[in-house]
């Protein structure tokens, strides 16, 4: 950081510091390790509801006597998207303390570069995992009769909901992150 009193503080900050932190490499990649692992994870988490019965024998979900096949496999695809909506927000900071422990493990940098970058990889990789482990199986919902839990119609995605539930998350996956990566750094 530039200082022109000369003092041994450093208390202005110009763009050319933003740049350099931003463009720093140990930074980035820690930053999009653990970004990009909680992102593709949420992504093939919200997939499953997506492709379950889509393929395959519906004859397997229905019941004697029951609700036909089709709507058995939608029945199923609703319950399973609700699953996800539970547990997202149970995985999603247990994931980012593991990706930000093993990434921390094999850094480049000195600590004080790579514990920050990977708790803000983690607050932004849950907000990110939230927001597709929920949008992918809410676009699968859709009204089963005598089935909960759309018997008469399904709610639209509430996007601010989610925006805020994933910050929230994402505060805890950074508080999990900060220690895993303080721990994984330690190591060296």
């Amino acid at each position: 950081m530039s200082n022109p009193e000369g003092s041994p503080y450093d208390d202005v900050l110009t763009l050319r510091d933003i740049a350099a932190v931003l463009t720093d490499g140990t930074l980035a990649r820690q930053f999009g390790v653990v970004t990009l692992a909680l992102l593709t994870t949420g992504i093939a988490l919200g997939l499953v509801p997506l492709l379950f019965g889509g393929f395959g024998d519906h004859n397997l979900l229905q019941l004697a006597g029951g609700p036909s096949a089709q709507q058995s496999a939608q029945a199923s695809k609703n319950n399973i998207g609700r699953l996800v909506y539970i547990f997202a927000p149970i995985l999603a900071p247990l994931l980012a303390t593991v990706v930000s422990f093993v990434s921390s493990t094999s850094h480049d940098g000195p600590r004080r570069k790579v514990v920050p970058a990977a708790v803000v990889g983690a607050f932004v990789g849950c907000l990110l995992f939230m927001l597709a482990s929920t949008w992918l199986p809410h676009t699968q919902f859709a009204v089963v009769e005598n089935s909960f839990p759309f018997e008469e119609t399904v709610p639209p995605y509430d996007t601010a909901g989610v925006l805020l539930n994933g910050a929230l998350v994402g505060l805890t996956g950074a508080v999990g992150a900060l220690g895993a990566s303080l721990a994984g750094s330690l190591l060296d």
